[in-house]
Parts: structure tokens; C-alpha cells; sequence
């Protein structure tokens, strides 16, 4: 029985075995320290992608939860009086808000969420004031003739004598 053999086609050089990398320690320091910047900016990367991910689920919510609020200040806007309308849409306000933060997973999304409804709180109160007393003024105006025509003679409306 004949052994078989092999001829080695390799050739040696100067390179050591394994894979060559282009990190470059400094010799005072360990491998742990050298390795802290690659650290740093992953830790970086994260923070900043988690930031932008609480920002995209804090406008899901909140696009979510202006619909919920478009309608509580239509609803306000029949009641007879700006306070009624007004209390209606605070109470519908805080259940529409804690429900949402209800679906939140992190302070980060809690928060974004709330500052970006209170942003435009005062805009929905304010519609809901100028509608309400339009209307009760209306109402008045078609319920009472004298009150009619004593408010168009403050106005400075020409009326026929």
C-alpha cells in the first residue's frame, strides 16, 4: 500500500497568520481603552436612532388623537353657551389624551406626545369661543328685536326710518 503525498504550493512570508484589520492601538494602553471610541459612537448611533423612533410613535399617536379632538371641539361647538363649550372640551381633551398616553411604551414618546397636543389646545379653545358666541349673540339677535336694533345702532349700520 502506497502512502500518498502532497506538495505544499504556499510559499512563506513576512505578514502574520489571521485577518488584518487597520485598527491601530497605542502601546500604553490596553485593548479596553482603545476599543472605548468604537463604543462611544455605537452607543451614539443608538441614542440617536431611539430618539427618532420616540419622535415617529409620538406623531402616530398624536395624529391619531387630533382626529379624537377635531371632534370633541365640533361637539363643543353646538353647546348653548363659550363656558359650556369650553368645560365639554376640557373634560373630552383629558380622556382623549389619557387614552393615548395610555398606549405610549416610554416617557420619551409620553412626552413628545403631550407637548405636541398642547400646542394647539389654545387653537381649539378659541374656535370653540368665537363659534359659541356667534352663536348665542345670533340667537339673541333672532329672539329679542330691541336688543337687535339697539346693537345695530351701536354698530354704525345705516337702518331705514
Amino acid at each position: 500500500m502506497k502512502i500518498p503525498t502532497f506538495t505544499a504550493t504556499a510559499r512563506p512570508t513576512a505578514q502574520a497568520a489571521g485577518v488584518t484589520s487597520n485598527v491601530q492601538v497605542d502601546p500604553r494602553q490596553n485593548v479596553a481603552s482603545a476599543l472605548r471610541p468604537l463604543g462611544k459612537a455605537a452607543e451614539d448611533y443608538y441614542v440617536r436612532e431611539r430618539a427618532i423612533e420616540d419622535k415617529v410613535n409620538a406623531g402616530e399617536l398624536s395624529s391619531k388623537a387630533r382626529v379624537d379632538i377635531f371632534n370633541a371641539e365640533q361637539q363643543a361647538q353646538l353647546k348653548l353657551t363659550p363656558t359650556a363649550g369650553v368645560e365639554y372640551f376640557e373634560k373630552e381633551y383629558e380622556k382623549i389624551k389619557n387614552k393615548y398616553l395610555s398606549q405610549t411604551n416610554n416617557k420619551n414618546v409620553a412626552d413628545l406626545f403631550t407637548i405636541s397636543l398642547a400646542q394647539n389646545k389654545k387653537t381649539y379653545v378659541n374656535n370653540i369661543l368665537k363659534v359659541t358666541r356667534n352663536k348665542q349673540r345670533y340667537d339673541l339677535l333672532s329672539t329679542d328685536p330691541e336688543y337687535a336694533k339697539a346693537s345695530i345702532e351701536f354698530t354704525g349700520i345705516p337702518t331705514e326710518s
